[in-house]
Order: structure tokens, then sequence, then C-alpha cells
């Protein structure tokens, strides 16, 4: 029989993000977050939860547009880094040494030290008790040509971080287990 742990905020596993978005200053900033995920298929939209009291969520509000990195397994410092200070009193980017350049068709930062992220407009807000979810539009997906295999992201190469938020810390991707979507179905006879 299963225990009962009560209502937790799990789910396995959760994704380590970064958003970078532009201060009314102009100044990029950059965040951990780990409450996101994919929310729809066409047009691709992604939503993020961002407490009010966070630098970031002013950006968000005020222009509406941002890009998500993936941190690797060699970027575990600065994601953890970005998760425990504010934007408000420091300038994350300037103290990590990140290299941002403004992306092409948003207003929002592309940092040069993480090896994909997505290009993401705010398409809708929810307010939510302790949250608001950003409910945004994928425009476009970029990644360093060395994670990428037949025109794909590799997993293995990108090496993605995930978030256990009940012991509080960081993991690798596990093992390669199979291809997906090849279940045969099983007739009962």
């Amino acid at each position: 029989m299963k225990k009962s742990l009560g209502a937790r905020t799990v789910l396995y596993p959760l994704p380590v993000l970064l958003v970078g978005t532009y201060d009314d200053a102009g100044k990029p900033n950059i965040m951990t977050a780990s409450w996101g995920g994919i929310v729809n298929s066409t047009p691709p939209m992604v939503a993020i939860g961002i407490r009010k009291e966070r630098h970031t969520y002013t950006a968000l509000d005020t222009t509406g547009e941002f890009t998500i990195s993936f941190p690797s397994e060699e970027n575990t410092h600065q994601a953890d880094y970005c998760g425990l200070y504010s934007g408000k009193i420091a300038d994350k980017c300037a103290e990590l040494g990140l290299h941002d350049e403004k992306a092409d068709i948003i207003n929002a930062p592309i940092f040069e030290e993480f090896k994909a992220c997505l290009l993401c407009k705010v398409k809708q807000k929810i307010s939510l008790p302790t949250h608001d979810m950003f409910i945004s539009e994928i425009l476009d997906l970029r990644a360093d040509e060395n994670v990428l295999k037949d025109g794909k992201i590799d997993i293995e190469r990108l090496a993605p971080i995930l978030y256990d938020n009940i012991s509080r810390a960081y993991y690798a991707v596990g093992k390669y287990l199979k291809p997906a979507y090849t279940e045969k179905r099983v007739e009962n006879k």
C-alpha cells in the first residue's frame, strides 16, 4: 500500500529553466525557474509560473518577451546562483560573467553560455494564489551546432539538468531506455 504524503508541489522530473529578460532600463536579467512546461502543440506553447515579487515578473509583465535557456551539467553553478539572488539587488549576468546578445525577433537576451534556448512571447497571464502563469508562444528554438545530431537536439550532448524540489537537489538526465511510441497493442484472446 502506498503511504500518503499529502498535497505537495511534486512532478518528476522538473526542468531547470533559465528565464532571460531585459528590465525597464534594458539591463539583461536571468532567473532560475523550474515550474514550467509545454502546454500546446500548434502553435508550440510553454507556461512558466513566476511569483509577483520577482524582478523577472516585472520584465515579463512589461515586455511580454523572454528566453528560456536550458542549463547543462557544466552550468549547474550558474543555474543555482540565478535561483538564489534577485536581479533587484544583484547583476547576476555580470557577476557570473555571462555574455548576452539581443535576440533578433524578440526583446530578450540570448546567453552564449547555454547550449539551447527558446524565444517566447507571452499570450496570456493567469493569476494564481502564489504565482502567475505566463502562457507563451514559442517563436523559435535556437541551439549550438555541437548539441545537434541529424539536425535535432541530442539530449546526451545537451546534458540538461533536472531539479527535485523535495530533496532540493539537481540531477543529471538518466540513461537511455528505448525509443518512444513503439509499443504494439496486445489483444486479449
